[in-house]
């Protein structure tokens, strides 16, 4: 099984490609993919290009799951408009999209209740309590 983990900030995009044991076999950078400043149709080209990259580097057909955590998914609208275009990509068996917030909160909280701030190309917080209940700020 592979899983691709695609993090697309405003200025960058890296994606990292990894077994069910959590062993990294690939790892690729890519540059901007949020598409209010890039472009829905050129952001779509730097990921379709990056996912083809790490399949190709793992040795692998396709991927069992990707998330992608791209930097300008702040309303149900950008994640309605990007999920459209996601879905083109091939050899892809499964996708979830999120903000780039989010890969810095599971990773660094793996799931449990906690605040992540990014101040980078833009900022943004994201926090979720006990009840699972959570909040955002920032460049939504």
């Amino acid at each position: 099984m592979l899983f691709i983990g695609i993090d697309g900030g405003g200025t960058n995009t890296a994606g990292v490609a990894c077994n069910e044991e959590g062993e990294a076999l690939a790892f690729s950078l890519a540059d901007s993919t949020n598409y209010h400043n890039v472009g829905l149709e050129n952001a779509f080209k730097i990921l379709e290009k990056l996912v083809i990259s790490l399949l190709s580097q793992s040795g692998f057909h396709e991927a069992d799951g990707v998330f992608y955590g791209l930097a300008g998914i702040d309303s149900k609208k950008d994640k309605e408009m990007m999920h459209s275009v996601l879905k083109r990509i091939p050899r892809v068996k499964e996708f979830t999209l999120g903000n780039d917030t989010e890969n810095v909160y599971y990773s660094t909280t793996f799931g449990k209740p906690g605040i992540v701030v990014i101040s980078g190309t833009g900022s943004n917080v994201f926090g979720r309590n006990a009840k699972g209940e959570e909040w955002r700020a920032g460049d939504h």
